[in-house]
């Protein structure tokens, strides 16, 4: 179809300057005008529905907040009844820190190498740190509580430390010994 222009006058002057320069013919009012033909329709199953389903499988705050809230109701239900305890903002963080920690701890526990394991959480904890987290959900939302509460990095460092402990075999003799090992892996 054709467009109406308004102001044809400066459009007139416009291209017959252009004209007067150039030696292309002059374009008829029409092919300057005119409005290309709609884009080709696709059908919804070909086009549409695999961007729709990527979408859907991207991570968002709340999809992540969701992951670390199954993973603090499953996890321990004594924490998860006293996060219930917490104001709801508090409560969110609380299962975010949690899930890094239960993550954190089943990677040393589990794995087969804790050294390579506490390797890798330290520089997990780097990329939190430095604004730039793994693509782990976990590590996405410890950031936004790192940020959001302006948590030390000298505390998460301190239950890496703790893990450390546990990883080595390293015994407690006396109550000092297990308020330290406390304050890193149950503060």
């Amino acid at each position: 179809g054709l467009v109406k222009a308004h102001g044809l006058d400066h459009t007139t002057k416009a291209k017959t300057l252009m004209a007067s320069t150039s030696l292309a013919p002059e374009p008829t009012p029409e092919q300057v005008f005119r409005v290309s033909s709609p884009p080709p329709k696709y059908s919804t199953k070909s086009c549409l529905m695999p961007l729709l389903s990527e979408l859907a499988e991207l991570p968002t705050p709340h999809t992540d907040l969701a992951h670390c809230r199954q993973t603090l109701s499953g996890g321990s239900r004594s924490f998860w009844v006293a996060s219930q305890l917490l104001p709801p903002t508090l409560r969110n963080d609380a299962c975010g820190l949690y899930a890094f920690c239960r993550e954190a701890d089943d990677l040393i526990d589990e794995g087969d190498d804790a050294d390579a394991a506490l390797a890798q959480l330290h520089e997990r904890l780097d990329g939190i740190y430095s604004g730039a987290p793994q693509e782990r959900t976990v590590d996405r939302v410890l950031q936004r509580i790192v940020i959001h509460h302006q948590l030390p990095r000298t505390l998460l460092e301190a239950l890496l430390e703790g893990f450390a402990w546990d990883a080595s075999g390293r015994h407690y003799h006396t109550l000092s010994d297990v308020f330290a090992y406390g304050a890193r892996v149950a503060g």
